[in-house]
């Protein structure tokens, strides 16, 4: 009853916020029937999650929501802050060999694939982007590279990267991309080399532009966002 309640409130506010936006922009209501704007209306309220959880990624407004396996977004602001404060105030283990599953940001899904670096890459790639010493929930380098620099140069064993730390995705695809690195196809069950992989930027157009890493043979090893451009229809 409760998730009925809320779908109804946030389709009325999508909808007040659209006749609104449609009042003070174009000024054209006089010209609808009441008809006309009771259809408009029920559609609107009834039809907003398409808008929120549909087109709104498509465009790259998705930032906001984390992926949850029961209904696709998950958690608050609070939450996340939560999580990543824990981490920065208690690194978890890490040893020389950082290893993640490759990623596509556009599909919101891990890929068959194991991106592999050498911690000391790691730290000297995030000491080149200059990221703050303070904890700031916007800017997980930060969390990164002290969590590298708590590492136990002694060992070699795999340490995975904390899922928490999802931005990770980015310095692991920036880091190939300059060669540095290596990445596992599960496909073909090989191991390439940083400078064997296939490195792709997406062609300049309207909304997300994604750079990605593909093996020799077209598997998918890595995806991410790289510009977004907004472009006004002319």
């Amino acid at each position: 009853m409760d998730i009925f309640i809320a779908y109804i409130v946030l389709g009325t506010t999508c909808t007040s916020v659209i006749f609104l936006y449609k009042y003070v922009i174009n000024r054209h209501f006089n010209r609808l029937s009441r008809d006309d704007l009771t259809q408009r209306a029920i559609g609107w309220s009834l039809l907003w999650p398409i808008l929120i959880f549909y087109s709104l990624p498509k465009i790259g407004l998705n930032t906001l929501f984390d992926k949850h396996e029961d209904f696709g977004f998950s958690g608050s602001i609070e939450k996340r802050q939560a999580e990543l404060l824990s981490l920065w105030e208690s690194p978890p283990y890490c040893s020389n060999f950082i290893e993640t599953r490759g990623y596509d940001e556009s599909a919101f899904e891990e890929l068959a694939s194991k991106l592999q670096f050498d911690a000391c890459d790691i730290r000297d790639y995030l000491n080149e982007l200059g990221p703050r010493s303070e904890f700031n929930v916007m800017n997980q380098d930060a969390i990164i590279l002290k969590w590298i620099n708590n590492r136990n140069t002694d060992s070699y064993d795999i340490s995975r990267v904390p899922e928490e730390l999802d931005r990770f995705s980015n310095t692991a695809n920036s880091l190939l991309f300059k060669g540095i690195g290596k990445a596992y196809c599960e496909e073909c069950q090989v191991e390439y080399l940083a400078n064997q992989l296939n490195c792709i930027s997406d062609k300049l157009s309207p909304g997300w532009n994604f750079k990605r890493l593909e093996c020799c043979r077209g598997h998918l090893l890595s995806k991410v966002k790289g510009i977004h451009l907004n472009c006004r229809p002319k």
